[in-house]
């Protein structure tokens, strides 16, 4: 049986040297999937009154890093 600490360790070091989608399309200068992960969220916090500080804080990184790139 594995532990649930075990499993992320195992998952975080298998994966070590993955680059994420967001992480990718940005070097290539493509739009993110952004506006449906983050912005999500945040859109729903704010309909929920719930606030979402870290959600809005990505979103608004990946927005400008975005921003810097011509379409």
């Amino acid at each position: 049986m594995r532990y649930p600490a075990a499993t992320v360790m195992a998952v975080t070091r298998s994966t070590a040297r993955n680059i994420s989608s967001m992480a990718q399309d940005l070097a290539k200068c493509r739009p993110t999937e952004v506006d449906f992960i983050n912005g999500a969220v945040v859109k729903y916090g704010e309909r929920l009154g719930v606030e979402t500080p870290y959600n809005r804080a990505v979103y608004l990184i990946i927005k400008a890093l975005e921003a810097s790139c011509s379409f």
